[in-house]
């Protein structure tokens, strides 16, 4: 199993892991970063994953936050 620490590290905002196993992909969260400009533009990056591997995605805190930056 590999945990990948995607956003929120060293902030508040932007939660987002990725965990892998063997055959399964999971996203826990996909928030936005807020703040000053330097860290709003980084909604604007590209996902460190590929959303079209991601198998489940859970949303632990309930608010468009986490969900906002999930890809369509």
């Amino acid at each position: 199993m590999k945990i990948s620490f995607l956003g929120a590290t060293k902030m508040v905002t932007g939660s987002n892991f990725l965990i892998e196993t063997k055959n399964t992909k999971f996203l826990i969260d996909c928030g936005l970063f807020q703040g000053s400009k330097s860290i709003n533009r980084m909604n604007y990056e590209p996902f460190n994953f590929n959303p079209e591997e991601i198998d489940l995605w859970f949303y632990l805190m309930p608010t468009w936050t986490t969900a906002e930056e999930y890809p369509n």
